[in-house]
């Protein structure tokens, strides 16, 4: 039995236009907050061109991870390096199949009401993915749990999540999963919640990490120092204010100006050219290996990406050169179908003779249209103009369709987007298989059909997903993400694009900050001075 216990930054030079700096003295009102003007508290400004939901059990959104890194901890975490360390539970055992794990939970692990944090939270919190609608990546997240698996929806029995006291909760795994402690450190899905009476009196879901909503989110969210959290997340600022629906140019304004300290995602083209000549400003970047992956999912339950004829010509008639330099120098190329680990180029490359073809064999196909969906005010929907003129070439007509964050989200995942969606994403773990199944296995993992990433139908792909996700011999394993992929290459639900470095922006007096391998920005380390 095993127990177990308790980017780079570069300077950039010279300065903005004078016309910038002077429009930006005239943003205090619009962003409604300066600089602190008190000498023992310090407050992080950072700036979204969009909400987002600051709810563990939504939809995984990236933009909204580093915010939740900060609000919710689970049984375990993350340490600055990318290893799993003790959390909310001081100390695990793994039974010597794999199958058990037992955590014991901190005495002083704690809502932000005060209230202490129980294993019949842990096991309430988990249970309930299994209920949400519509069904998310959640469940094939958590496919090792005993009972996650059902042949029928009506002989479906309990999980294997068991509340042994209130301070030992026990997970029963119906096959070894190695990556398991690396879903329950992500700050979604599995931190515990407390229950929905609580949650309502406040008006958002408790904090279990450094920081607590000071009020449910508006235009803005607050983040204050948590004073139940008795953990050891970092927690530098006082506060952290994060402004919503702030457009690129004021973002840009602001952080010239001293209002904002800190604008990301680092905008595309002009603005990005006239913030890396400013001496005052400092880029922070992502490594290359966390970047996160652009995939294009196609939505096959719906004509035409229902015929595999649309399919496969606009995976032909996709230049990824084109989304490369939109996103010049932090793009690059990406055609394995997992979202991580280095893997063959499996995916169709650019013909566009190939995809006109495709198109005049089917009869009932000659030419397309379709509309690919993106997130408002995103990189990605800046960037999916430049796919549109090479689609063109194979006889398809596309149209770029922006929609707010959380709309985004919800259609995707309830299976209401249009034909094509642009979407980044950020895998759990580091195993290429996990990251496939969550997008692909059919989420009711029993006999309903709940839809997957891409809408594609296929008891055959599930069985062969269950049996990699099974298997533990590293042979095995590759053989298996192969055929996998070579299906996927077929079938085509989705195209992978590019993956994209991240790039922050930040004040010169901002130090500190960094990106985390697995929560994105870490604000939590940033140190501010005025």
């Amino acid at each position: 039995m095993a127990v177990f216990e308790s980017g780079r930054r570069s300077a950039r030079v010279p300065l903005f236009a004078a016309a910038l700096l002077l429009a930006a003295s005239v943003l205090g009102a619009a962003f409604g907050c300066g600089p602190s003007h008190g000498s023992h508290t310090t407050r992080l400004v950072l700036a979204l061109p969009d909400t987002v939901v600051l709810d563990p059990r939504a939809p995984q959104d990236d933009w909204a991870t580093p915010f939740l890194a900060l609000l919710h901890e689970g049984l375990v975490r993350f340490d600055s390096t990318g290893e799993v360390r003790p959390a909310g539970a001081s100390r695990w055992t793994v039974s010597a199949s794999g199958l058990t794990y037992t955590f014991h939970l901190r005495p002083n692990w704690r809502f932000e009401d005060g209230s202490r944090v129980s294993a019949s939270d842990c096991a309430r919190t988990l249970d309930s993915l299994f209920h949400l609608d519509p069904l998310s990546p959640a469940r094939p997240r958590f496919w090792s749990i005993a009972g996650a698996l059902a042949p029928r929806a009506k002989t479906r029995g309990p999980l294997g999540l068991e509340a042994r006291d209130s301070a030992t909760f026990v997970v029963h795994l119906a096959a070894p999963d190695p990556s398991l402690l690396d879903k329950l450190a992500q700050p979604r899905f599995a931190v515990p919640t407390a229950t929905p009476e609580r949650e309502r009196r406040l008006g958002h879901a408790l904090a279990t990490g450094p920081y607590r909503l000071a009020a449910p989110p508006t235009d803005r969210a607050v983040l204050v120092r948590n004073p139940a959290y008795r953990g050891v997340a970092p927690a530098n600022p006082d506060s952290i204010v994060i402004l919503f629906g702030v457009s690129t140019r004021r973002a840009v304004l602001g952080l010239a100006s001293g209002r904002v300290d800190v604008v990301w995602p680092a905008p595309l083209g002009i603005l990005r050219e006239r913030m890396a000549r400013e001496a005052r400003l400092v880029a922070v970047e992502g490594a290359a290996r966390n970047a996160p992956v652009w995939v294009l999912a196609f939505h096959a339950e719906v004509f035409p990406m229902a015929r595999h004829s649309a399919r496969f010509a606009v995976a032909r008639g996709l230049n990824r050169q084109r989304a490369v330099e939109a996103l010049s120098p932090f793009g690059f190329a990406w055609r394995t179908f997992a979202p991580a680990g280095a893997g063959a180029p499996m995916a169709p490359g650019f013909d566009p003779q190939a995809a006109q073809q495709a198109l005049e064999l089917d009869k009932r196909v000659s030419g397309i249209q379709i509309a690919i969906q993106a997130p408002s005010a995103s990189p990605e929907a800046a960037a999916s103009g430049a796919l549109l003129g090479d689609l063109g070439r194979a006889s398809i007509y596309g149209e770029i369709r922006t929609r707010p964050r959380s709309t985004f989200l919800r259609d995707l995942y309830s299976r209401r987007a249009p034909v094509t969606s642009l979407l980044v994403w950020r895998p759990p773990t580091n195993d290429p298989i996990e990251g496939m199944a969550e997008w692909l296995l059919n989420r009711s993992l029993d006999d309903r059909w709940a839809g997957n990433l891409g809408g594609l139908r296929s008891p055959g792909l599930d069985s062969l997903l269950l049996h990699a996700l099974r298997e533990r011999s590293a042979q095995g394993r590759q053989a298996l993400r192969t055929e996998i992929e070579l299906r996927l290459a077929d079938e085509l639900p989705y195209v992978p694009l590019v993956r994209v470095r991240e790039l922050a922006y930040t004040r010169a007096q901002v130090t500190g900050l960094a990106f985390h391998r697995d929560y994105g920005l870490d604000l939590g380390r940033a140190k501010v001075s005025r």
